[in-house]
């Protein structure tokens, strides 16, 4: 071969690279896009993320990813059954889509949003939820020589048992079903039990003797974790693991207050920080470290004001921390249902209160029925035989409910 076609050989092998190089770029250029996009279209896609890297905006989003896989997807019935379980002991409202599952004069009962169409159940199902299209309750005879948890079908009214506790003496005073799993705390809080909804195995994954006088501890479901606050420690479990207790999140951080002032919300939790003072904290499970550690005593983490601070109300403290007293969030601010009153603290301020309802509920809160449902707290008042809606702002809507004669 002479020199000339070898030089025409290594001209024409060059071309053809830059061909190649120049296909492959356009293929990843249009990759994703459509046929349509110009390049200045293109460039200017490029330039707009670049610009939202660094905003706000984007800092929000990188966050609340980090937030979800922190926790997991959260169910907001499994939040609202969380707060209406701890606050309201055995007789928790529920609620489905049609209906409001109360309790009344030691009877359990349904009825519409509007008051109407009044029902009573088969069974006086305590600390009942709605979970996965229907509802799910414990029930016991005097002495627990029959006892179980059972699943009622809002539409038959048909009810199963999910479980047999015959004879076990247990009062179940918090249920949560997330899928498969079905999880209860028996008395005080005093047991943590899960169980497999298809093949009926169950597990006791914590166990601790409770003082007497705690009704409960807090407990929620978020994705496939169970999360339970206790004694100021936040504890786990991986639903389907076979892991036999729970894992301890923050042994660093310390007594964070009592059990009755935690509120479950869809990023973490608030709680009452009372070692020195009293103050609401959001700890968040974005926060959480894998040493262990929850850096959540932050002056950004702040809710509200210092309930020993010199302006505050006189007593707000014990009123706050005071386990027969149930706390829920509404938007930014906090319900206190008393003994005889509902109070309501616009932005956790607890310089001024607004008193809602000043009146004989004959019983204590933690005796009365109510939860909370879409943002509102219902509670059922005996007295006047009426339901309380009462939506964020404060505002109070009287549903007047006729209990059928026995």
């Amino acid at each position: 071969m002479s020199k000339e076609e070898k030089n025409m050989k290594r001209v024409i092998s060059m071309v053809l690279a830059m061909v190649l190089v120049l296909s492959l770029a356009a293929c990843g250029s249009a990759k994703g896009s459509s046929p349509a996009a110009s390049d200045n279209g293109n460039a200017a896609d490029t330039a707009e993320k670049e610009e939202k890297s660094g905003t706000p905006e984007a800092a929000a989003s990188e966050d609340n990813k980090k937030q979800q896989s922190a926790s997991g997807d959260f169910d907001p019935t499994m939040i609202e059954a969380a707060n209406s379980n701890t606050q309201a002991w055995l007789d928790t409202m529920a609620f489905d889509d049609e209906y409001i599952y109360f309790t009344a004069h030691y009877d359990s009962y349904r009825c519409r949003y509007d008051g109407s169409d009044v029902q009573k159940l088969e069974l006086n199902l305590e600390a009942p939820v709605g979970a996965d299209g229907a509802v799910w309750g414990y029930w016991y005879k005097a002495g627990f020589d029959d006892a179980g948890l059972f699943k009622l079908d809002p539409k038959t009214g048909e009810m199963t048992m999910a479980a047999d506790m015959t004879g076990q003496g247990q009062l179940v005073v918090s249920i949560l079903v997330s899928g498969n799993w079905l999880c209860y705390s028996t008395e005080g809080g005093s047991m943590i039990n899960v169980r497999d909804l298809t093949t009926g195995e169950e597990k006791t994954i914590k166990i601790n003797y409770k003082e007497s006088g705690i009704r409960d501890v807090p407990v929620c479901i978020y994705g496939n974790t169970l999360y339970v606050m206790d004694d100021g420690i936040l504890y786990s479990y991986e639903l389907g693991s076979d892991a036999t207790g729970m894992t301890s999140l923050n042994d660093s951080l310390g007594y964070v207050g009592k059990d009755g002032t935690v509120i479950w919300t869809e990023d973490g939790l608030y709680f009452v920080d009372n070692n020195s003072g009293y103050q609401y904290y959001h700890a968040k499970f974005a926060d959480l470290q894998d040493d262990g550690k929850w850096d959540c005593k932050t002056e950004e983490n702040k809710v509200g004001t210092d309930m020993n601070a010199d302006d505050a109300l006189t007593g707000i403290s014990m009123v706050i921390n005071d386990n027969a007293n149930s706390k829920y969030v509404l938007g930014n601010d906090l319900l206190v249902i008393g003994w005889n009153t509902i109070d309501y603290y616009e932005d956790f301020d607890f310089t001024k209160s607004k008193t809602l309802i000043n009146g004989d509920f004959s019983v204590g809160a933690f005796e009365a029925s109510h939860g909370i449902h879409e943002g509102s707290v219902y509670y059922f008042a005996e007295n006047t035989s009426e339901i309380l809606k009462i939506a964020e702002g404060g505002t109070v809507e009287h549903i007047p409910v006729a209990i059928p004669e026995s």
